[in-house]
């Protein structure tokens, strides 16, 4: 009996413990960031700004985990980080629709409303939290790597520090800082603007649009070569001078990838709840000014398409659960949905636009070989070779839908070229994975080959990578 007693009281005391502690880390934090002043462009400032950003990316995730726990979502992923992303996500765009839903003059006491939830919530200690199952717990799978994939994550986190974009005109006449501006400004009104802009429209799109696109290739393809695939988007010359010059490409290239994450989700997730998160993307893209009710169309009619094996009921479900952000987008943005035939650019700059993206990384060209590879092994039935293609669930109509439906959406001129651009330079490095993958599976057995073979993969990535280019302007932003 005095054993129970005495282990009743230590649960309590490391409850106790555990609120205080949080709760002091919080309020430490808010005081700082509010009586602190951040107004010049340092680095010291930065890295605040992005800690701030980090901060708001946290409420987030504590938002999205609170709706998923009300609601009951509960699913299978297929890699750790999945879990990161939805609730991310679901917090980040419930905060959208209520930034359209509220007069502007009452969305800052939903901010205060919203901090002060995710406060309690962060603070009040659970069975799980005692036990260190926190959001750290889904950035597990990173322990396990290798030497190879350790060097390829320092490159990653390297070229994502030095891709900073602090000049362009996108950046220095942009005046929409976006919601997490807002957020920002309630916090803290002091903060540098270029920072709030440069934290928001590179940080957090930037680091979602990577973590999306690993995520995504996790479905067919080994860690490493995932990692490989992060590392071409990010060491992409192209791709770096297109955001630099317009952020806005970033949030337009983020929202077309989590699209096509939210795809596999829910086509993996083993529950008709996950359409609430693909319910509300739609409205809060919207919210973020993009267009992307007929994309929206497409997807979801090819994922009922997918889910049809799950049963009618399932499928009927699935569209209940998305119905609330259909309905809450004709209702809010109605005006908006409609083909837009913009005589954004000619046809002629289009073809000699995307042959310079596309030859400008010479990775790249590998995407037409994977598309080689994966239609040679279908056609001819290679056994010796089928068990890879069957192993990795490889599709080869995805892999031909991909380039249609972006030809299509570049005909229809549903975009900026620059946007679809950047979404041509994230789909072709997509598609350069298989053939990258295929080699190292064949080198399986002798791993020093595969581990040579590996480095030069990023040997050829680094090549026009312009990393000195990208320190250059970093450096010069400072001293």
């Amino acid at each position: 009996m005095k054993a129970l007693v005495k282990k009743s009281s230590n649960v309590w005391r490391k409850k106790l413990l555990f609120s205080l502690k949080r709760s002091g880390i919080l309020s430490l934090f808010l005081t700082l960031s509010y009586y602190a002043s951040f107004s010049s462009l340092s680095i010291g400032n930065l890295l605040f700004s992005f800690i701030l950003v980090i901060f708001f990316i946290f409420n987030f995730y504590l938002f999205g985990d609170l709706v998923e726990y009300l609601f009951k979502i509960h699913y299978r992923v297929n890699s750790s980080i999945n879990r990161l992303i939805s609730r991310v996500l679901v917090g980040y765009f419930f905060v959208l629709i209520f930034k359209e839903v509220l007069p502007p003059e009452f969305f800052p006491h939903f901010i205060y409303v919203f901090i002060s939830l995710n406060f309690i919530y962060f603070s009040y200690p659970t069975r799980s939290r005692l036990h260190d199952l926190t959001m750290r717990s889904h950035f597990s799978e990173f322990k396990f790597l290798d030497k190879s994939e350790r060097i390829v994550l320092l490159l990653i986190i390297l070229y994502f520090i030095f891709s900073i974009p602090f000049v362009g005109p996108g950046l220095l006449s942009s005046d929409n800082k976006g919601v997490l501006g807002i957020l920002l400004t309630i916090i803290k009104n002091n903060l540098n603007p270029a920072l709030v802009i440069i934290s928001y429209k590179y940080l957090f799109y930037g680091s979602l649009l990577l973590a999306c696109l690993y995520s995504s290739s996790r479905v067919f393809f080994s860690r490493r070569v995932c990692l490989l695939g992060v590392f071409l988007v990010q060491a992409n010359w192209s791709f770096y001078k297109l955001y630099e010059g317009d952020l806005n490409i970033l949030s337009y290239t983020c929202l077309v990838n989590i699209l096509f994450w939210l795809f596999f989700f829910c086509s993996k997730s083993l529950n008709y709840r996950s359409g609430l998160l693909f319910g509300i993307f739609l409205p809060a893209s919207f919210s973020l000014g993009h267009n992307f009710f007929w994309s929206y169309a497409v997807v979801l009619l090819l994922l009922l398409f997918n889910l049809r094996k799950k049963g009618k009921w399932y499928c009927l479900q699935f569209l209940r659960y998305c119905s609330g952000g259909v309905v809450a987008t004709f209702l809010l943005f109605s005006s908006e949905i409609g083909f837009k035939f913009e005589t954004y650019y000619s046809l002629q700059e289009i073809v000699s636009s995307s042959l310079r993206v596309f030859f400008n990384k010479a990775f790249l060209i590998n995407a037409m070989n994977s598309m080689l590879l994966i239609f040679i092994i279908d056609l001819f039935k290679l056994n010796s070779l089928r068990s890879w293609f069957l192993n990795r669930r490889l599709d080869k109509h995805m892999f031909l839908i991909l380039p249609v439906y972006w030809i299509i959406f570049s005909y229809f001129k549903f975009s900026e070229l620059n946007s679809l651009l950047g979404v041509l330079v994230i789909m072709l490095s997509f598609l350069s994975l298989p053939i990258a993958d295929f080699i190292i599976w064949r080198l399986n057995s002798d791993r020093d080959r595969r581990t040579a073979v590996y480095f030069l993969f990023i040997l050829f990535v680094l090549l026009d990578s312009h990393l000195e280019g990208r320190a250059k302007v970093f450096f010069s932003s400072f001293f």
